[in-house]
């Protein structure tokens, strides 16, 4: 089968082809219009509360709550692993929902540039936040227990399986783009998400039950315990599938699905706002200064790569654009540096 390529204005959408070569069929390639006028004058509810929780960060969290009150102190070590394991999972995921778009409105040249710059976010924010969380000194701080050595095992395999849940965000984006309009009863099939969630489960319950006192004094029960960390996976998945086909009988999986798809870039946002927020306090730490102390560009690097700086701008880049959450959360955007920058003076 013969792919004609793209049209070459990576800008606009490509012309339908139909044309024959070599006698094969010729796959059409049309793209959609990123500046859709549909799309071009409505607002995302999403962006919108996205937007909301940054602005409510930089008036209130920042500049209140966690100037007075030392993250470090309040959080847990294993929290702290599983706010790492939210990120690892989500963000790549959710990138590669985003990625799936700019593969739909844009061309070729532009989706490959992206491709790797979406790589590169992922890899780069998942290998900072793992070295921030692991350095942080909870001996000093009385806190280390048998579970934060376990999540710190697991995140070892985060790093692998994170960047991997791109693939079912990709195909769950590819889905929602081809199908903007599904009925309640034709929803996105979680099988691929599902799967991967599977795998990190059994990874997750290998690693808890090999690190127990019990498999130590036992060798033999290493077997067991590998056995049994993938059938626990299988019958909780199996569970989730249930409820989920539940769902979809009483009629309520698709409301369910449309509300925490609004909420989930307000859920990343906040991950990635409370990991600066370490970051900032992990500066303290080591240097024993305070807010007046750091400079803005220790600030503005620990934003960057804890990820919310890209993840944001890909939020307002990403089509079809719409020019009034483009606006809001350039404001948005905006006011929360000015907020970091006003905890450096």
């Amino acid at each position: 089968m013969t792919i004609r390529p793209p049209y070459k204005n990576p800008f606009k959408p490509a012309p339908a082809q139909s044309a024959v070569s070599n006698g094969d069929p010729v796959i059409e390639v049309k793209k959609k219009n990123p500046y859709d006028p549909q799309f071009f004058w409505k607002i995302s509810i999403s962006e919108l509360l996205a937007d909301a929780g940054i602005i409510a960060y930089a008036f209130y969290f920042s500049q209140y709550f966690f100037k007075e009150n030392n993250i470090l102190g309040i959080i847990k070590p294993w929290q702290l692993m599983g706010l790492y394991a939210m990120v690892a999972l989500t963000l790549p995921w959710y990138l590669g929902y985003l990625y799936a778009r700019w593969d739909i409105f844009y061309q070729k040249i532009i989706t490959k540039i992206v491709k790797w710059f979406f790589i590169a976010i992922a890899l780069a924010v998942l290998v900072y936040l793992m070295v921030m969380a692991l350095d942080v000194p909870w001996d000093n701080l009385g806190k280390t227990d048998k579970l934060t050595e376990n999540f710190a095992m697991f995140l070892t395999f985060l790093l692998v399986l994170g960047p991997m849940m791109s693939i079912p965000g990709f195909i769950a984006g590819q889905n929602d783009c081809e199908n903007p309009k599904k009925e309640s009863n034709d929803v996105n099939d979680p099988s691929v998400t599902g799967v991967m969630m599977m795998i990190v489960l059994a990874i997750g319950l290998l690693v808890w039950w090999a690190n127990s006192d019990f498999t130590h004094n036992h060798s033999w029960m290493i077997i067991v315990v590998y056995l049994g960390s993938c059938v626990a996976a299988v019958i909780v998945f199996g569970v989730f599938w249930a409820f989920l086909t539940l769902l979809k009988k009483l009629g309520v999986y698709k409301p369910l699905a449309n509300f925490f798809q609004s909420f989930f870039p307000l859920f990343i946002v906040s991950i990635l706002i409370l990991w600066n927020e370490i970051g900032m306090r992990l500066i303290m730490t080591s240097t024993g200064s305070d807010y007046a102390k750091i400079s803005f560009g220790k600030l503005f690097f620990i934003v960057t790569v804890s990820g919310f700086i890209p993840f944001r701008l890909i939020m307002i880049l990403t089509p079809p654009i719409r020019l009034i959450n483009l606006l809001i959360g350039i404001l948005a955007f905006s006011l929360y540096l000015y907020n970091i920058r006003q905890l450096c003076i």
